[in-house]
């Protein structure tokens, strides 16, 4: 909190979105990214021809799990695949594959990773 000038004598910081980019304080702690810096965040961004490709940049030293699931009401998250940390800040790009005609898949990228 004291590195992007938050008061630390009060947790509501954690829910507020002080860049205002959709992200909380807290999430953007999870996620490295920087909590001030609207351009900073966690952004997974899918696009599609035949089979998906999921592509975003993951922060050094986090590990992520890409999840899926095929409706965002009653289905539960299944994970695609578990990208390891490594060392320096790098974009991530997965082929993720076809869904069979007529499913429709959400995807997410979740951190830390899920079992």
């Amino acid at each position: 909190e004291a590195q992007y000038g938050f008061n630390t004598n009060n947790a509501a910081d954690a829910l507020l979105d002080f860049d205002g980019d959709g992200m909380s304080n807290h999430d953007e702690y999870v996620a490295r990214t920087n909590p001030t810096d609207a351009l900073s965040l966690l952004k997974l961004t899918v696009t599609a021809t035949n089979a998906p490709t999921l592509q975003f940049v993951a922060q050094s030293n986090i590990a992520y799990t890409i999840q899926y699931r095929t409706n965002l009401t009653f289905a539960t998250w299944s994970n695609l695949m578990l990208i390891g940390g490594q060392s320096q800040v790098r974009t991530v790009q997965v082929n993720a594959p076809n869904p069979p005609p007529a499913w429709q898949w959400f995807y997410r990228v979740a951190t830390p990773p899920v079992p």
